[in-house]
């Protein structure tokens, strides 16, 4: 492991260390949940070659959390998601560290920080095969907001059209006519239906923003309560019915997967990283230019 990556997980296992803190304090529900309950069970913490940390909180307690921002202030953390932070392009929140510096997606003009990831789950009573539908309309109507706040110029337009990437250059030129000038609304137009989806006498779970698609669809039983179990040098809390969660998304969940398919997810969105310290938006495009994008 290299210098940087030792850095990396100390500033994020500081983050995730708070991050639990802060949701406990004010008596939030929240679960590990993706890679980082692998990591509990199987590593009894961080997968070694992981490079982010996951949770998830049902609707109720998730909602609850975006409306602490004030109170979140001062401590070194922020939480960022849609419903509260300009620009955000993301549907689903992240409690970042204010000290650091991480632009990931060139493509966002947003700076974000070493962060958690925090995701909603919903209640429902749909079935798996209408969870399908409701995964369609949620990625649309994500994209189009996302399209809507992607900092693409016409340049970089017109050198897709060029290079023959058509679909490249499709999306970027929706970007530049049509969705920028209708930002707020598309941002509106997401967080309503998004909001649509939770049914607090549902009898299932879903995450429409995971990556296992139709599989992310559980009995409300799992997560009825919590067991806690190690996790480097604390605990976290496993949904009660983490083994059929992992099994259904992961299969044989406490097999590791071949060396060659041990890679960081995130490193290649790392356009711009600072471990040292927080700068502006204009200060980290002058230090890309200058050759530096990794410091710490």
């Amino acid at each position: 492991m290299s210098e940087f990556d030792i850095l990396f997980r100390k500033k994020l296992l500081e983050t995730f260390r708070f991050t639990i803190k802060f949701l406990e304090e004010y008596g939030l529900k929240w679960y590990v949940c993706g890679g980082t309950t692998i990591g509990a069970v199987r590593h009894k913490g961080m997968i070694p070659w992981d490079d982010d940390i996951d949770i998830c909180m049902p609707r109720e307690d998730y909602n609850r959390l975006i409306g602490l921002q004030k109170e979140i202030q001062g401590s070194g953390y922020d939480i960022v998601s849609i419903s509260n932070t300009e620009n955000y392009y993301l549907p689903f929140a992240k409690i970042i560290d204010t000290q650091t510096t991480l632009w990931e997606r060139k493509e966002f003009s947003f700076l974000l920080g070493v962060y958690v990831d925090i995701f909603p789950i919903e209640l429902t009573n749909i079935s798996q095969q209408e969870f399908e539908n409701v995964l369609h309309t949620f990625h649309k109507k994500k994209t189009r907001y996302q399209l809507a706040v992607a900092d693409y110029n016409t340049k970089d337009t017109i050198d897709k059209f060029l290079h023959f990437n058509l679909i490249k250059f499709r999306k970027r030129l929706s970007s530049i006519l049509i969705n920028r000038h209708f930002t707020n609304r598309l941002r509106q137009a997401f967080l309503q239906y998004e909001a649509s989806l939770n049914h607090e006498d549902g009898h299932y779970y879903i995450l429409p923003t995971g990556t296992f698609w139709i599989k992310e669809y559980y009995p409300r039983k799992w997560f009825d309560s919590f067991i806690e179990m190690p996790f480097e040098d604390f605990s976290v809390r496993m949904p009660k019915g983490y083994h059929e969660y992992l099994t259904q998304c992961y299969g044989d969940y406490m097999t590791p997967p071949p060396i060659e398919q041990r890679n960081q997810k995130h490193e290649d969105l790392r356009h711009y990283i600072n471990l040292r310290e927080r700068i502006t938006l204009e200060e980290a495009k002058k230090r890309i230019k200058d050759g530096h994008t990794i410091e710490f």
